[in-house]
């Protein structure tokens, strides 16, 4: 449930990292490993703010 996640990041390579409420372990999604989550989170954020989290997708 993205609702519960008050920030998310960028990180390298275009990766997004969260933290669950409660919960001092941080998620990473990584945009060519798991892109369908990856893409879930860059719209939930455009969506929810009507901005655009700017992640580079340059994978190395």
């Amino acid at each position: 449930d993205l609702s519960q996640v008050s920030a998310f990041a960028c990180a390298e390579n275009g990766r997004l990292m969260f933290c669950l409420p409660h919960s001092p372990v941080q998620i990473i999604i990584h945009p060519q490993r798991n892109p369908d989550s990856y893409q879930e989170i860059l719209d939930y954020v455009k969506n929810l703010t009507g901005l655009s989290l700017d992640c580079d997708r340059k994978i190395k």
